[in-house]
């Protein structure tokens, strides 16, 4: 409905064909909760500042909210779409709360609340772990060395929501993926 995605057949079956080549691997990758597009779409699926501006990153990209039901349900959605479209791993980028920027900025509140983060993100991550489980696609996410070692307080990123994943791919700082 946002205009996000394309609903052409024809792109769809380019797609599917590319994805259904012998010894080809394609992986889809999704930022999740960084999305300045949604924002656009529907103010209020944002994470808001304490003015109740959106919230940008030191990218100027605005973020959309972990904590929103609607939010993850969309996101599960482009999940499960890729995996029709015959991808054979989706990897999850900005998979958690943002953790770069003024995020004193952030208004809290329900919304947005550090002892929840955790708890939020393990759920959506087995809800689109649940919503995948027929189709024959790796689930995989990027993640920081800090959520590995479990010293993570800002993305919600645990050790134990992370087991889940057939492929945990570690950022540097230099954003480099390994």
């Amino acid at each position: 409905a946002a205009g996000m995605s394309s609903d052409d057949p024809a792109l769809n079956a380019a797609i599917q064909g590319l994805n259904g080549t012998e010894g080809l691997y394609t992986v889809a990758r999704v930022s999740c909760f960084k999305d300045h597009n949604i924002t656009n779409y529907d103010r209020s699926l944002a994470i808001l500042t304490n003015s109740g501006y959106r919230w940008t990153d030191p990218d100027g990209i605005r973020w959309i909210s972990p904590t929103s039901a609607d939010v993850r349900d969309y996101l599960t959605g482009i999940c499960v779409e890729l995996a029709q479209l015959g991808f054979d791993e989706i990897l999850l980028d900005n998979a958690g709360y943002p953790s770069q920027g003024n995020l004193g900025y952030i208004r809290v509140g329900s919304d947005y609340d550090a002892a929840q983060f955790s708890t939020v993100i393990n759920g959506f991550y087995a809800q689109v772990a649940a919503a995948l489980a027929e189709y024959d696609v790796k689930l995989s996410v990027v993640t920081t060395q800090d959520a590995l070692a479990g010293t993570d307080t800002l993305t919600g990123q645990t050790p134990e929501n992370l087991e889940r994943f057939d492929r945990l791919w570690a950022q540097d700082e230099a954003g480099t993926l390994f």
